[in-house]
């Protein structure tokens, strides 16, 4: 057999195979691997939504005129706005989006037209997505409840195949894992004992398990050593608040973005430094809370960035993941797309265009 033909037939084989790979990959809406996992927090909190928002949540941030989406003072969960977002996200190089869910206690699921209104898309653009349990809702009361909840992610998301794997194990972000861990005391169980139950219900359906990551701030006997040791696989945060350590040893909120970014590079180097297991780097685009009401010190609602200073944290970012890849799983989370409330938001704007979406695709895309 001529040889340079055998060499030249496995070689457009294996092209079509990749092609064939990437075209069903698009199908899906999951898309073909990329450098970085780069993904950003979404808050669905943007309809009257009864029993947790009966107004319409928009009215406090109408006295905010600059927050205004670019697509205006949108429903939350219309299809129209999710494929808008959608086209915006996957423009930027954002290929996971992270739905802040929710359970309450006797009523189960809220807050999820967001993620259904994603789910039925029918082109994602490579976009796959996860879910931050906001578990500070009250929920589990119970061990039954525990069970409830990962049941109904086990047949409601898992299933998913654009819903966001590692090695296999679907990802599910715990917001407040300290806050679990109480809870499950309280009926005599451990966070420990949760997830290995959520495992096990997992690997009943036929899944290698769930990758739980947790939320945290950099602080010792509990990033280092209890959410390892509790079953977490990776550690990550929603966002943080702190200025830098102060040389006498004290802390205090941030009073600019120079200082709130500052207190996130002391936390990624903190976590990189003495954690076992993967740390996914968060990153803020701000916080300035008066929308909802302000911060507890007035001075913490300064931390608002420009698009220049947000692009220059996610290039230290960038510079962190390169530096520890295997660490951080070369994978950022953003703060947030529309945390409108709390000032936290890269989602395009009628004053800032997409400004902060293009500083992303700048970083991450190129």
């Amino acid at each position: 057999m001529n040889t340079r033909f055998s060499m030249r037939w496995l070689l457009a084989v294996l092209v079509a195979l990749l092609a064939i790979f990437n075209v069903e990959c698009q199908a899906e809406g999951v898309g073909p691997a990329a450098k970085y996992t780069v993904g950003v927090y979404y808050f669905p909190g943007w309809r009257i939504a009864p029993p947790l928002f009966h107004n319409d949540p928009w009215t406090k941030i109408k006295n905010f005129p600059e927050r205004e989406p670019a697509i205006g003072w949108y429903v939350d969960g219309d299809p129209t706005v999710t494929d808008w977002q959608n086209t915006k996200m996957a423009s930027a190089g954002i290929n996971l989006v992270v739905y802040d869910w929710y359970w309450l206690p006797k009523l189960g699921v809220e807050l999820d037209h967001a993620v259904e209104s994603f789910r039925k898309l029918p082109n994602k653009r490579g976009v796959r997505y996860a879910l931050l349990w906001a578990n500070h809702s009250g929920a589990p009361s119970s061990e039954q409840e525990f069970v409830d909840i990962v049941q109904y992610w086990v047949k409601h998301y898992f299933t998913d195949t654009a819903y966001y794997r590692v090695e296999g194990r679907p990802v599910v972000v715990i917001f407040a894992p300290i806050q679990l861990d109480t809870a499950a005391k309280a009926f005599g169980k451990s966070s420990s004992d949760l997830l290995r139950e959520a495992n096990e219900i997992a690997i009943t359906a036929g899944l290698p398990g769930i990758e739980f990551v947790a939320a945290t701030q950099a602080v010792a006997d509990r990033a280092d050593t209890f959410l390892p040791d509790a079953g977490y696989r990776a550690l990550t945060a929603y966002n943080y608040q702190n200025a830098p350590t102060s040389t006498d040893g004290k802390q205090r909120e941030s009073h600019s973005y120079a200082e709130l970014t500052a207190g996130y590079r002391e936390s990624w180097e903190w976590i990189l430094a003495h954690s076992p297991i993967p740390y996914w780097l968060p990153v803020t685009s701000g916080w300035d809370k008066r929308a909802w009401g302000g911060s507890d010190d007035p001075a913490h609602d300064a931390s608002v960035s420009t698009p220049a200073s947000f692009r220059q944290h996610l290039l230290e970012a960038k510079q962190t993941l390169d530096a520890n890849g295997r660490k951080t799983a070369s994978t950022v989370i953003i703060c947030c797309w529309n945390e409108y409330g709390e000032g936290s938001y890269i989602e395009p704007t009628k004053k800032s265009g997409e400004a902060y979406i293009d500083a992303v695709r700048d970083v991450f895309k190129k």
